[in-house]
């Protein structure tokens, strides 16, 4: 018989030589207690039998632990294994984080609280402003009603197409890969079609680079509406962004309505309150 949860032979009646399993389990618990391993591998590094050396198994595993994908390796005397629990946290020295494992198949340990993937960056229709020549409204502050929310709007005509435009400085963190995004939006009174087709364009730009760039493929939204200031998402798109995207570059976004698309239906101005940007992070901090 073995313990539930560490896997420890259990005394048995006239139990022989009972130093056997009482020094077993002591091995065992000092590796739990501890609640750290060395690091990640897929089979033994070179140099690790050592006595109370320990290591998560990677997937897939090689040689003499095979088979052992996603448990705790530990020396003592020839390799010993613990299989976790779900929502066993561990300590990895060499990765210097808390993993936490999460119970799937394949075994998976997932690092804990990391603020590392994906994140949301919301842009208002306030921080943007009209494009030079062919912009939009001018800001708008639409009134919803005595002691409620105004909504503050950048409005697009519903036959000639018309720009906003913006600007972010990517933190230092984000992986330079896909961005996506969703734009949210309302509209005034309309009896039928409530189609709207956004795009969005951006360029980046960095130290020394011209200002004057050419914005990367546009990316198309589409959303559909239907009631008078109701607030409403569009679909989430990714985006290309033009040039060579790095951190720390400026990047410059271009939100436009797509009135030659055959889904922009809408026959009234379609009024943008602000784009929420997904982007993902591959450090802790922009240090």
């Amino acid at each position: 018989m073995t313990t539930p949860v560490f896997q420890m032979t259990e005394w048995e009646q006239a139990q022989s030589q009972p130093h056997v399993p009482v020094n077993a389990g002591l091995r065992t618990l000092e590796v739990a207690a501890r609640r750290s391993v060395i690091a990640i591998y897929d089979e033994p590094p070179t140099g690790s039998e050592v006595d109370g050396n320990a290591y998560i198994v990677a997937d897939p595993a090689q040689g003499v632990w095979t088979g052992r994908e996603g448990q705790i390796a530990y020396y003592s005397g020839g390799w010993k294994f613990l299989q976790p629990e779900t929502g066993w946290r561990w300590y990895i020295v060499e990765e210097g984080y808390d993993f936490v494992y999460d119970g799937t198949s394949p075994p998976t340990w997932t690092r804990a609280n990391s603020i590392l993937g994906r994140h949301a960056i919301y842009i208002p229709a306030a921080a943007m402003r009209q494009q030079s020549t062919d912009g939009c409204s001018s800001l708008q502050q639409v009134a919803a009603g005595a002691g409620q929310p105004d909504m503050i709007t950048y409005d697009f005509d519903a036959t000639v197409q018309e720009y906003a435009q913006f600007s972010l400085v990517m933190p230092k963190k984000w992986d330079r890969g896909g961005v996506s995004w969703i734009p949210h939006w309302c509209h005034g009174a309309t009896a039928t079609n409530f189609g709207v087709m956004w795009q969005l364009a951006a360029v980046a730009m960095g130290a020394d680079d011209a200002l004057g760039a050419a914005f990367g493929t546009e990316s198309l939204s589409y959303a559909n509406g239907g009631t008078t200031d109701d607030l409403y998402r569009g679909d989430e798109s990714s985006i290309s962004i033009g040039g060579t995207p790095q951190p720390e570059d400026m990047v410059y976004f271009q939100v436009s309505r797509a009135v030659d698309e055959t889904n922009d239906t809408l026959a009234v101005d379609a009024r943008l309150l602000g784009i929420t940007l997904y982007i993902n992070v591959d450090q802790e901090t922009d240090a």
